[in-house]
């Protein structure tokens, strides 16, 4: 019996000290502004992933179009108002249509990040219109 006490109060401490090494182990991916890692958020575009493809002549609207096209998409509930479940664009506080995104260009952008239609509706409440919204931060 002791033994088996042994055993398992070993393995418990193994995988502690595994789980802690990997807890704190670099990610080594590209960081955002706002200070997360990028390197595996699809939710977030940076200046450099538009730049390391040679996109910053071409619209946002392309480029999103291009790397993000998921992004352009919205396939949620609709809700009562004309433009319900529509993705949206952000360049601030202000919410304005998706053709905005044809008038800036990558060299522009410091960085895009997509915010579900359940994050929309928390950062920025009913003008959401209950679909996902593109925030745009510009350089």
């Amino acid at each position: 019996m002791r033994t088996i006490a042994h055993l398992t109060v070993g393995v418990a401490v193994g995988l502690l000290a595994l789980t802690s090494a990997c807890a704190s182990a670099p990610s080594g991916g590209a960081q955002s502004p706002s200070g997360t890692s990028t390197a595996s958020n699809q939710n977030i575009l940076t200046a450099s992933e538009i730049q390391e493809r040679g996109l910053g002549d071409q619209s946002l609207y392309d480029i999103i179009k291009l790397i993000r096209s998921s992004y352009l998409s919205f396939h949620g509930q609709s809700g009562t108002t004309a433009n319900a479940g529509m993705v949206q664009v952000s360049y601030g506080n202000t919410l304005t249509g998706i053709d905005d995104l044809k008038s800036a260009f990558g060299r522009e952008i410091l960085e895009v990040r997509y915010l579900s239609a359940a994050s929309a509706a928390q950062r920025f409440g009913s003008s959401s219109n209950n679909g996902p919204v593109i925030m745009v931060k510009r350089k």
